[in-house]
This record gives C-alpha cells, structure tokens and sequence, in this order.
C-alpha cells in the first residue's frame, strides 16, 4: 500500500473567523501527514496570535505589519474591473507569495499542498480528491463554470500549488491584456502553465463564514453564495465605498450602494430558488 502523501496547509491573509473555520480544515486533513504554514497580516493581539499558533502547530510562519498598497488604486497602467478594488487584490497576492516562501525550503518533503484562508469552514470532506491528484495536478473550483476559475481554496500536488502561490509575479503581465480581476488573473496564471491540469468543479465543500452568520445552521450558510453574500459584510462595503468614492467622488459611492443592493437581490432570490429545489 502506498504511503499517505505529505501535505502543506497554506494559509495566508486575514485572520477573519478563525476560530470557527480552522479547526474544520485541521479534521479535513486529519487522514493525513500535515505541516501547517501560515502569512498572516498582524491585525490581532498577542493573546490571540498565541492562541492560534497554538491551534495550528505551524513549521514556519509570520504574523506580518500590513502593507500600504493604495498607490496602487490610481495605478494608470493597472484596468480594474467593474468593482474590484486594486490595493486588496495585490494585499491578497502578496500574503500567497509570502506563505509560500515559507514552504519553499521544505518543498521537497511534500507530495501536496493547499491552499486556504483563515474564513473557510469545510463541511464535506475531499477524501475522494486527495488520491487522484497525480504530480502536475491542481483542483481549483469554479467561479463562473467553464470560463473563470475561483481564488478562494485550491488543492494540488506540491509543484503547481506553489506556482499558484507565485502570481504577483507575473500579474503586471497579465493585466496588459485583462481587466484587474481576480478571477480573470488566476485563470490568466493557468493559461501560462499548459504542463499543470488543472481540475474543476462546481461542488461545495466549504462556505466563507462571513460576520453576519454568527447563528446560522451549516445548511443556511451553505445556501449562500460567496461573491453574493460578501455585500453583507460591513468591512467589505467600506473598503469598496471608499475606493470607488476616491475614483469618482459621490457618483462612485452610489454606484457601489447599487452594485451591492443588486447582488444582495441576486443573493435572496438565489436562496429561494436553492430552497425550492430542496422541497
């Protein structure tokens, strides 16, 4: 029987719902060898920084200063989508790159690696995954089935999850003939790498616990969707309310107010119809 093989969890970014979700990434894993690293953006005291390392175990890690990233939102050679705001996509790429830094010295002693966030609580396992992935192999799921891939969680053999981890790198490149988006960058990464299959797929292991889900059942957040149900997130509003308002003045605030009430719709009559299709 072959061995289990060897993973790196990879996590990075905010340490938003950590307490909810990352315990559920440690049962997905427990089937198996694990090595936690983790580049996460210092915005939590010393108590819970404690708390969650000792949670984790992590081989290497680093609870890092955030960066200043704003010039970057009047950047005149980066196209931004619709409403994707600059500063929070290079935020995003650079903890990927840092975390995966960190796993560079080991890469050797790991068959695969995941990547993930600290918001992300599993709830069905991927033990049906994990043995077909073969050397050049990567799951990503769906964003938009057959055209974008989603940057949210990622599971692969140990090369191609590190190259995901790279795409700073290359985002420059990428945005020359794309609009800023993330989905659009990540698929744009994958184009590059023709040697790496990546695997896909609409099923839902997981949800983005998001603040207002404080007492939701596992079955209500399931039913919501992750680009929809980030509107109802405050931090996320303001973050896009301020960007937007910097571009384009009041027209730019109200333009965001629209843009969010339009996928809050979107997010209830989603909702709806999941309900009904139950019944």
């Amino acid at each position: 029987m072959n061995a289990k093989p060897r993973i790196a969890l990879m996590l990075s970014g905010l340490t938003r719902q950590w307490r909810r979700c990352l315990p559920s990434q440690l049962a997905l894993l427990r089937d198996y060898p694990v090595d936690v690293f983790f580049y996460f953006w210092d915005t939590i005291d010393a108590k819970e920084k404690q708390e969650i390392v000792d949670l984790l175990k992590p081989r290497a890690y680093a609870f890092a200063p955030p960066q200043d990233f704003s010039a970057l939102d009047s950047d005149p050679t980066i196209n931004p989508d619709l409403i994707n705001v600059p500063s929070r996509m290079f935020s995003q790429y650079t903890g990927w790159r840092n975390v995966g830094k960190l796993v560079e010295p080991y890469r050797n002693e790991y068959q695969l690696g995941m990547r993930s966030r600290a918001d992300l609580q599993f709830v069905y396992t991927i033990d049906h995954i994990i043995p077909m992935l073969k050397p050049n192999d990567i799951l990503i799921p769906w964003w938009e089935e057959g055209k974008l891939l989603s940057d949210i969680f990622a599971i692969g053999a140990i090369e191609p999850i590190l190259y995901y981890h790279t795409l700073i790198d290359h985002v420059r490149e990428y945005t020359k003939t794309r609009q800023f988006n993330s989905e659009l960058m990540l698929t744009a990464h994958f184009e590059q790498r023709r040697d790496i299959h990546v695997y896909t797929d609409a099923a839902k292991y997981f949800f983005v616990r998001r603040p207002h889900m404080e007492n939701y059942t596992v079955e209500q957040a399931m039913l919501e969707d992750p680009g929809c149900n980030k509107w109802l997130d405050p931090e996320v509003v303001q973050a896009h309310s301020d960007y937007h308002q910097q571009q384009k003045g009041e027209e730019g605030a109200l333009y965001v107010k629209d843009f969010r009430h339009v996928h809050l719709n979107k997010l209830v009559e989603d909702v709806k119809q999941k309900l009904s299709e139950k019944k």
